[in-house]
């Protein structure tokens, strides 16, 4: 523990500044502490409800001995852990069950309000949970339903497993309801992902001080090689934050930043169709599952949505039906529309009436009133 409170502080240069630090991290060693798994101390437990639907079943399927033997090592792991258990649940289909959940409406936060709630700030400090949602316990009467089977024998998740269709909005509900007042103020929530921001040092031993309090009378655990104690600059939300300055992380626009820029029409026609682009001898639907099926799901996984026009081969049953199955969102363009980035065109007409009022009579200077246009 020593040697990850100073790892933690060592960016501190004032020693006493450094000394105060740690002892407020000591104080909360318990948060680091990883030899038990523990069960948040939230006034309420994850439920699923599902309404009077009867128990739905599904076979296990067959897995290779490779794909089995990884499989039996992580449960052994995860009964070690208490996060399974064995079932006699007639529930079996994680699948199936989602399209029968009542929708969590619990909102989330919205990135850019939490972004303009830091840039006042001068001291950051983030803290990440060690498996955030294995740390919150599942109703028991709910258990049942959250189980699945594997080759000789049948578990239940005795914690909120990931991916399940209300984890999100559950796990912010939990964090905003341990954070309470000070949300807005000094703490904020993604999440799992929880900063901490304070104008002054001296403020921000104050600030840390409760949060982590907080944190540790619900019994969390901390990830502390992910934790940013106490910085001036930090990585947030894929952006990286200091004082009255948010710009993307590095990392994450790299590929962007390392483009070349086209010098012959050759090298732009190449920049413009990278796109993969896929030929099929019919529209039908048949084509179109085959497709999804072969060329997408088998080579990059499962998508959360695809975003089509409404030809047939889109709306047949048999497209739908798969989608169905495999649970993913089919969304479609607006008829007699069939752009598909129609928010996109909406605002290039909104800009381009702009730009024409603006500008002058040639249109020679529309650059000169696109800072205009764009912010106003």
């Amino acid at each position: 523990m020593r040697t990850q409170i100073e790892q933690l502080t060592r960016h501190i240069e004032d020693a006493e500044q450094r000394e105060q630090l740690q002892q407020i991290l000591w104080k909360h060693g318990k948060l680091f502490d990883l030899r038990q798994p523990p069960i948040i101390k939230a006034t309420i437990h994850h439920a699923i409800e599902t309404g009077t639907h009867s128990p739905i079943y599904t076979s296990p399927y067959r897995v290779s001995y490779k794909d089995e033997q990884k499989q039996r090592e992580e449960i052994e792991k995860l009964l070690e852990q208490g996060v399974i258990e064995e079932s006699t649940s007639p529930w079996s289909s994680p699948i199936e069950i989602k399209q029968h959940y009542y929708k969590d409406p619990f909102p989330m936060p919205r990135i850019d309000d939490i972004f303009d709630h830091l840039l006042q700030a001068e001291y950051y400090t983030t803290v990440d949970f060690k498996s955030g949602y294995f740390q919150v316990g599942l109703d028991p009467k709910d258990r049942p339903k959250m189980t699945f089977p594997t080759r000789d024998q049948h578990y239940q998740f005795t914690v909120l497993p990931q991916s399940v269709t209300n984890g999100p909005p559950a796990f912010q509900r939990i964090v905003s309801q341990i954070l309470g007042l000070t949300r807005w103020k000094y703490s904020l929530a993604y999440l799992d992902d929880v900063i901490i921001y304070s104008t002054t040092f001296k403020e921000h031993l104050i600030h840390l001080n409760d949060i982590l309090n907080r944190l540790n009378y619900a019994n969390f655990r901390l990830n502390v090689t992910k934790c940013q104690i106490a910085r001036t600059s930090i990585d947030y939300l894929g952006h990286h934050i200091e004082h009255r300055s948010i710009r993307p992380n590095a990392d994450n626009i790299r590929a962007l930043l390392e483009t070349q820029q086209p010098t012959s029409a050759k090298e732009a026609f190449r920049f413009v169709k990278a796109a993969e682009y896929y030929p099929v001898r019919d529209c039908t639907a048949t084509t179109a599952a085959r497709f999804l099926f072969d060329e997408v799901i088998l080579k990059y996984g499962t998508p959360k949505c695809i975003l089509t026009d409404n030809g047939t081969h889109f709306t047949a049953k048999m497209m739908t039906e798969l989608l169905k199955q495999i649970g993913i969102t089919h969304l479609y363009s607006t008829r007699y529309h069939p752009m598909t980035n129609g928010q996109i065109e909406r605002f290039n007409a909104t800009m381009d009436a702009k730009i024409a009022a603006l500008s002058n009579e040639k249109r020679t200077s529309w650059d000169e009133k696109l800072p205009f246009v764009t912010f106003n």
